[in-house]
């Protein structure tokens, strides 16, 4: 279970750059809590690594506890695979298949 949260401390306060599109064109067509939880991820975690033009795999995601636990318990690996989908349909993230080494990448 998550700590309750009490406001943004000075200690802990770091910003992330996200797109000024993401609020015109991308959040508006978001319907689904799981797939704005993921491309929030997306964008965080590109934005670390300084590149948004980064791939992540379907084990990026899986590795990071913290962000799985933060989608539906019952099932989170369905239902990081059905916010990806629907990423990939809307046009947010696109999907690459990787055949030689046996993986996608988003």
């Amino acid at each position: 279970m998550m700590e309750e949260f009490r406001g943004f401390q000075e200690s802990k306060k770091r910003f992330t750059g996200i797109p000024d599109q993401f609020f015109r064109e991308i959040m508006p067509a978001i319907d689904d809590i799981n797939e704005l939880k993921l491309v929030m991820y997306v964008l965080w975690s590109a934005y670390k690594q300084g590149d948004f033009g980064t791939g992540f795999s379907l084990s990026d995601f899986e590795e990071d506890r913290l962000f799985m636990g933060g989608l539906d318990p019952s099932d989170n690996t369905a239902v990081l695979e059905k916010a990806l989908e629907k990423a990939v349909n809307n046009q947010i993230l696109i999907k690459v298949n990787l055949p030689d080494e046996g993986d996608t990448l988003y």
